[in-house]
């Protein structure tokens, strides 16, 4: 079952689309990136209190063998369960309240992901030193770049 309160909190358009800036990375090189990475460092952050007022959405799923119920915040990573469900919404608040906590220390907006903007598709831009090496190790594995390069992100993120 999934209970909805209301629409889920969508990120707002990021403001500077297509901008960038020169920053200096841990190597000391100077790099160019895109207005949305630096800007969402340096935004200002609301109160707890406003995050947990937004319509958050909850999935709720009974597991028989445990004769307990799971609760999960959609598109955030949080999670919770109880004996009874009751238990468990008053548990998913209370992870809820404290994964919001965290991710405010660390300087990070708890806003959730859309799960229906993940398409499969990934562009991705790098030098021209690095797509030739991409290339020939694509040959000597007899598989396209777009499989090898998939290859290692599963590799390191599962």
């Amino acid at each position: 079952n999934s209970i909805k309160p209301s629409p889920a909190l969508r990120a707002p358009s990021p403001k500077g689309r297509g901008k960038s800036k020169e920053v200096q990375n841990k190597s000391g090189m100077t790099e160019r990136i895109q207005g949305t990475a630096w800007q969402s460092k340096n935004k200002k952050l609301k109160s707890k209190e406003f995050y947990l007022k937004q319509p958050w959405v909850f999935e709720f799923e009974y597991i028989p063998e445990d004769n307990a119920y799971t609760a999960e915040v959609k598109g955030l990573s949080c999670y919770s369960n109880g004996k009874t469900m009751d238990e468990a919404t008053k548990n998913i608040w209370a992870a809820l309240e404290f994964h919001i906590e965290g991710m405010l220390e660390c300087g990070k907006e708890p806003i959730p992901i859309d799960e229906d903007k993940a398409t499969g598709r990934l562009n991705i831009r790098t030098s021209k030193s690095i797509h030739l090496k991409l290339i020939k190790k694509s040959m000597d594995e007899d598989v396209s770049v777009s499989h090898l390069i998939n290859d290692a992100i599963v590799r390191v993120y599962g």
